[in-house]
Order: C-alpha cells, then sequence, then structure tokens
C-alpha cells in the first residue's frame, strides 16, 4: 500500500535512534519486577509474615493504591507481588509508551522533520505505523526480559508471563491513546498531557471502581489497567481480559489513522491560542482599533 510506503526504513531508524532510550526502559522495568521478586523473598521469608502484612491489603488504601486484591486471604509472595506492587510497574510500561509514541509521532512534526520525509517516497501512514511498530517491540521485549528475569527468582513461569503480558498490554493500549491524543494537539507537551490525563482518570477510576466492591466493580471494567489486573495472576490465572486491552487499542488507532488522513501535516484539530505576543503581531498586522482580538485594547498607543 502507498500509505504504509517505507514504514519498515522508519522503524529501523526509529530503534536505531532509540537504542539506548528503550532498552534502559525495558530493562528498567524488567530488573524492578525480580528486585520486588527478590525483595519480597528477604523482607518476608515464612507464610506468617505474608499472611501478617497481607491484613493491610484490604483496606481501602491498599485497595485504591494496590489493586483489587485477589489472593490476599490466602497470599503467597507470588500473589502479593502481583496485587500489590504490580500496579506501579503497569504505570511505568504505559509512561515508557506514552513518551515513545510523542517522540516519534508529535515531536517529529513539531520540528518539521515528518514534513521533510513525506516530501520523499514516503506513504503518509507510514510514520505513525512505525512508531506502534516501535512501541510493539518495547513491549514484547518487556515480556520476554521481564518474564525471563522473574521466573529466574523462583516465580511460577507460566504467571510470570501473564503477568508481563499484563503490563505489554497496557502499554499497547497508551501507545494507542497517545497516537490519538498526538492528532488532536499539534504540540509535544500537549499531546503528552492529555495521554498523561487518560492515564491517572484510568487510575482514579480503578481505584473507585475496587472500593466499590470486592475485587472490582462494574466501574472497574471502564479503566484499561482494571483488564491487566482482573487477569488473577499467580491465583486464578485468566486471559481473556487482555482481548479487552487488544481490541480498545485497535478501534483507538483506527480512529487515530482516520485524523491522520485527514488532518494537515504538523497541525492538530483543534488550534492552540495565540499568546500575547502573537497576538499583538495579529492587531499590528491589521489595525489597533479594527481588530478584534482581546490584546487591541493593551496594545493600543504602544506600537514599536
Amino acid at each position: 500500500m502507498r500509505a504504509l510506503r517505507a514504514t519498515p526504513a522508519l522503524l529501523r531508524l526509529n530503534l536505531r535512534r532509540d537504542r539506548i532510550k528503550l532498552p534502559a526502559w525495558v530493562l528498567g522495568i524488567a530488573l524492578m519486577t525480580m528486585y520486588f521478586g527478590n525483595a519480597l523473598k528477604l523482607a518476608y521469608p515464612t507464610d506468617q509474615d505474608i499472611a501478617n502484612v497481607a491484613s493491610f491489603a484490604n483496606s481501602p488504601a491498599a485497595i485504591m493504591m494496590s489493586g483489587p486484591g485477589y489472593g490476599m486471604d490466602n497470599p503467597t509472595l507470588e500473589a502479593f507481588l502481583a496485587n500489590q506492587y504490580a500496579l506501579y510497574l503497569m504505570v511505568a510500561a504505559a509512561l515508557m509508551n506514552i513518551l515513545l509514541i510523542v517522540r516519534h509521532t508529535r515531536l517529529e512534526e513539531e520540528g518539521g522533520r515528518t514534513e521533510l520525509i513525506l516530501a520523499g517516497v514516503v506513504g503518509r501512514f507510514a510514520p505513525l505505523t512505525a512508531a506502534m511498530l516501535t512501541a510493539l517491540v518495547a513491549n514484547t521485549a518487556l515480556v520476554v526480559s521481564g518474564t525471563l528475569a522473574l521466573a529466574g527468582t523462583g516465580f511460577d513461569a507460566a504467571g510470570s508471563l501473564l503477568l508481563l503480558t499484563g503490563f505489554a498490554a497496557l502499554g499497547m493500549v497508551f501507545a494507542a491513546i497517545t497516537a490519538l491524543m498526538c492528532q488532536v494537539t499539534e504540540h509535544a507537551r500537549a499531546a503528552t498531557g492529555l495521554a498523561a490525563a487518560v492515564l491517572g482518570a484510568a487510575f482514579l477510576i480503578r481505584g473507585i471502581g475496587d472500593l466499590t466492591a470486592e475485587h472490582g466493580s462494574a466501574l472497574s471494567w471502564l479503566s484499561p489497567i482494571a483488564w491487566s489486573q482482573q487477569t488473577r495472576v499467580f491465583v486464578d490465572p485468566r486471559w481473556w481480559p487482555l482481548t479487552l486491552s487488544v481490541g480498545f487499542a485497535g478501534a483507538v488507532l483506527v480512529g487515530a489513522y482516520i485524523l491522520v488522513g485527514r488532518r494537515d501535516v504538523g497541525a492538530g484539530l483543534v488550534a492552540p491560542r495565540l499568546g500575547l505576543r502573537k497576538r499583538l503581531r495579529h492587531c499590528r498586522i491589521r489595525s489597533p482599533w479594527r481588530c478584534g482580538c482581546s490584546a487591541a485594547p493593551l496594545s493600543a498607543g504602544r506600537w514599536d
């Protein structure tokens, strides 16, 4: 397809440019997962130690900040890790994908490099597709490295794979959400802020939903974070909640592609407001008395 022409070349370029950042993110999250696993073994060597500290997991504060608490009635090290620490690693994976997509899409357009690239033999959808494929490579590497790291500490390999796949699924969801936000605004900081706001809202909705009912309520399922947590890792493993992540990410990404084809390169769907300096310049070009801009009263009588 012409719209995807040169996507492999852009993918190689993205991976080459991120040859330090992406491995740092991926290995950092994988090593933190392994660290939490080893730290729990050292801090709580007996089942009674885990049972004593797990009583806090049923408090409203712990549910709000950690998760629905599967397996906390008969806690194990694996269940304690998945319920009390996995959420923070999920958020880290989501942030990795948010920054990655903004860096390879909106930031490139804001700097004018995307327009130069599209002037060659490059398809209109190639930059976004290459960015999403870069995110897919990063999340796949996270699943592999994180599973090996966690299983290497003695945790169940199948459960470790499901846990890290939940991280990657949430990462791809926010990669797609960020791709959509990058079409809305024409500034990288605004796109990052919007995607981070969605992440914060998902965290809040998940927390309120988990507080409403034991192990989560219908409100919890409105949050992408809950889809990864509802896999019930190390307690009652199930893969099907991750299909919600895949379907939602695909639907949002389709919307992003539609918007890419309907807007100008470098522009966003929502035009930014003019700052005071630009409003003054706009009034100078027209007339300080005829311009309807709100800066006209401020600028009248002091032109330079």
